[in-house]
């Protein structure tokens, strides 16, 4: 499937949507990662969060030798 029309541009009929915040932030079960829970318009009040598209980002440590100088 292609999303985008080149770097740039949406592909014809695509509509793509961003994380806006992180709503929260939770340890993974197995201690290595942490799971982000992103809205994709900013929570302001409780209504807010009604027919929203959400992602859930799991962000992993990078390994140890590409980190090291």
């Amino acid at each position: 499937m292609k999303f985008r029309d080149g770097m740039w541009l949406a592909a014809e009929g695509k509509r793509l949507e961003y994380a806006e915040e992180v709503y929260s932030v939770a340890d993974r079960e197995d201690g290595k990662a942490l799971s982000l829970l992103c809205p994709t318009k900013k929570i302001l009040q409780r209504s807010d969060s009604l027919n929203l598209s959400t992602l859930t980002i799991v962000s992993i440590p990078a390994p140890r030798r590409l980190v090291e100088f």
